[in-house]
């Protein structure tokens, strides 16, 4: 049986970077893929046509701008058809900034080559947790570096990198920084989760050192360091580091669809996008290799095709760029009732995996850290509130 998911995505600047010492994402922090499954025997298509007819709608193409302005009844109904047909449709929703501290925390502290030596290694919260420490304690200097080292790396300045990421966190544990003024309790949690960091890093650089050991005495060559870092990108026009934030949600939309089409055929069909689509095929033999923590193998084809001769290539499209909308809305206060009433419809009628920092997801009403946690970076905010005074 074959199963077509087809792609589109919203928010994609294609160059989002670090110059100058800052990120630039054009004010468009938030990124989302959408993955549309096609089942023929639901009608889908059929539905979306009569859709298209009763909301008297005469474009060919169905473009997310010129639908989210001119016919506000067309999302909420589209999900409604969603959710009653049971159509398949996962989405992908990432902070870009917070996905660097996500892909420092998978890279390093969760390489494979860790898997023995992190008890945490199956524990969703404290990959989240950590993440948040980087997103929240790091500086863009220390992206910098990272994304130096990947994209020019050498073994010393691996070494170099991981001590000075155990040097920040060391100065964390000491210096106690929320512990002055607030109830102890959110002083030892912090401590413990520093401590934690701190030990995991250590572990990484013994790893590194034994193997590095290993290899000289048997006169093998391999970059070792490469083991704990993704593969490096520039972008096609500049020489600007580019995030591969959108490789890593496709990955994990595919991985999400295996797991409920275990013995299908998949076609990968997404929207012909010139940079999407050179990273993509740039990467496909690495995806095919299990480089970014999934196995593509010949059950899984990748096509190209451009929105205007899909229907399905539009409707992800449409809700991607209704998501990322209502999204925006929600973070800026506008339209408040509407965004939080589109947000609950999304919710119910796609599978919607969100990457985001504890401050966004807050107010987004998205639940992603335990109470503990929130509870304790409310205690961070007030201490650097008060700091800055």
């Amino acid at each position: 049986m074959i199963k077509k998911i087809f792609f589109d995505e919203s928010g994609f600047t294609g160059n989002f970077r670090i110059k100058n010492k800052k990120f630039n994402t054009n004010d468009n922090d938030i990124f989302i893929l959408v993955g549309i499954e096609d089942d023929e025997n639901n009608n889908f298509i059929e539905d979306i046509k009569a859709l298209k007819s009763k909301l008297r709608i005469q474009a060919q193409e169905l473009k997310s701008k010129q639908i989210l302005k001119r016919y506000d009844k067309f999302l909420p109904e589209l999900l409604t058809i969603i959710k009653e047909k049971e159509i398949n449709v996962f989405i992908e929703v990432i902070d870009k900034y917070f996905f660097l501290s996500m892909q420092l925390t998978e890279f390093l502290i969760y390489s494979p080559l860790m898997k023995n030596k992190n008890s945490e290694v199956n524990n969703p919260n404290a990959r989240k947790t950590y993440s948040l420490f980087f997103y929240n304690f790091l500086s863009v200097e220390i992206f910098e570096d990272y994304y130096n080292l990947i994209h020019e790396p050498t073994e010393k300045m691996f070494t170099d990198f991981l001590k000075t990421l155990i040097n920040i966190f060391e100065n964390l544990f000491y210096e106690c920084i929320i512990g002055s003024y607030y109830n102890k309790n959110y002083l030892l949690t912090f401590n413990q989760i520093v401590a934690s960091i701190m030990d995991l890093l250590k572990n990484v650089l013994e790893t590194y050192l034994e193997i590095e050991d290993y290899n000289k005495e048997n006169s093998v060559s391999n970059m070792i360091c490469s083991n704990f870092l993704p593969i490096g990108d520039y972008s096609y026009k500049e020489n600007y580091y580019n995030s591969y934030y959108h490789l890593s949600c496709f990955v994990n939309i595919v991985k999400r669809i295996d797991e409920i089409n275990k013995n299908s055929e998949i076609f990968l069909i997404h929207d012909n996008q010139l940079e999407s689509k050179n990273i993509l095929e740039k990467n496909l033999d690495e995806m095919k290799q299990g480089k970014y923590n999934t196995l593509l193998n010949n059950s899984h084809s990748l096509f190209f095709k451009d929105s205007k001769d899909d229907i399905l290539i539009q409707i992800a499209d449409v809700l991607a760029g209704g998501l990322r909308k209502t999204i925006e809305n929600k973070l800026k206060l506008k339209n408040t009732d509407l965004s939080i009433k589109n947000l609950k419809e999304f919710n119910k009628a796609c599978q919607i995996n969100f990457v985001l920092p504890l401050e966004t997801a807050n107010k987004l009403d998205v639940i992603l850290f335990d109470k503990e946690i929130k509870e304790l970076f409310k205690e961070i905010k007030k201490r650097r509130e008060k700091v800055s005074l």
